[in-house]
């Protein structure tokens, strides 16, 4: 018997209002700059700063996988703090970049394995119904309607959990090309309900906006093979776990 009930997920982000910085090891240095080919830790800018609590928001989920789209690209550095910054720690202070490497894999293999038909992998907190990563309780809304809910122990937790229930309650949306390669403009609505297949901007000025900008070939064509790259990669670990 299938029952379709509202649930919610309660969960306080905590976040220092001094900011954060990604340090480096002492110990293990290295040239490149890009987060994921150092040992670089996350950390308080203010280190005895008591952080606030704010509510989890679908904007934390909105913004982590929009963020996922520059995971192999240099600007991911630099989107990832502003991340942290407005969120908060993704599991605790001193997550390095292998935690964080494999919170944002899990995410896009679960959304390959959706596209796929397939069953998304169940690691780093993604039991829905285990103990050790949230708990569920019984809930009383606004209007005094009573609901089962979530509460994660972390923020990636209710970002995973956030994206599971999210799957089957939302329109899907797409991120407007325009606001992808060049930022933000003017009457530009970011993102989009998917209304055909093809279509790539929010609106028709953004489109026009787009083809005007005299990089815009360039920045299609690097698109593409960081594309094709990161199939190869999905390709590649699919078969290491085979």
């Amino acid at each position: 018997m299938n029952f379709y009930s509202k649930i919610s997920i309660q969960f306080d982000c905590y976040v220092a209002e001094g900011g954060y910085s990604l340090q480096s090891s002492l110990i293990k240095a290295n040239k490149k700059e890009s987060y994921f080919d150092n040992s670089y830790s996350l950390i308080q800018k203010i280190k005895k700063q008591k952080p606030r609590s704010k509510p989890f928001t679908i904007e934390a989920l909105d913004e982590f996988i929009y963020l996922s789209q520059f995971l192999r690209e240099d600007v991911f550095n630099d989107l990832l703090l502003r991340f942290y910054n407005k969120w908060g720690p993704l599991i605790k202070l001193g997550e390095n970049y292998k935690i964080t490497k494999k919170l944002f894999q899990l995410v896009e293999d679960s959304e390959f394995a959706k596209q796929n038909m397939e069953f998304p992998p169940y690691n780093f907190g993604s039991d829905l119904f285990s103990k050790k990563y949230q708990e569920i309780e019984w809930h009383y809304d606004d209007s005094g309607e009573l609901h089962p809910s979530f509460k994660p122990k972390t923020l990636f937790n209710a970002i995973y959990l956030a994206w599971g229930l999210n799957q089957k309650s939302k329109q899907i949306k797409k991120i407007c090309k325009y606001f992808k390669f060049f930022g933000m403009r003017k009457n530009c609505m970011q993102h989009f309900v998917i209304t055909r297949d093809n279509k790539e901007f929010c609106s028709r000025d953004c489109s026009n906006a787009f083809r005007q900008k005299p990089n815009w070939q360039e920045k299609v064509q690097k698109d593409i093979a960081i594309r094709l790259k990161q199939t190869k990669i999905k390709f590649n670990r699919v078969n290491q776990s085979n």
